[in-house]
């Protein structure tokens, strides 16, 4: 049996739209993953205060 005309453009819109929303997703997933990366980097007991490290105030203040 040969497919049908429209069972062809569905299968095609099918996988595209797949495909969309597969990369967007990656491309979010890159994106948090790369700017968590690129964070401010504090030793221990140190804490992140703006654009640099703080060893007496209290995490997330």
């Amino acid at each position: 049996l040969k497919p049908i005309r429209g069972e062809f453009h569905f299968y095609i819109m099918t996988a595209v739209g797949f495909y969309l929303r597969f990369s967007t997703v990656l491309f979010l997933l890159l994106v948090v993953t790369s700017t968590h990366c690129l964070g401010l980097k504090c030793k221990e007991h140190e804490y992140p205060f703006g654009s640099k490290c703080c060893k007496d105030c209290a995490p997330g203040k």
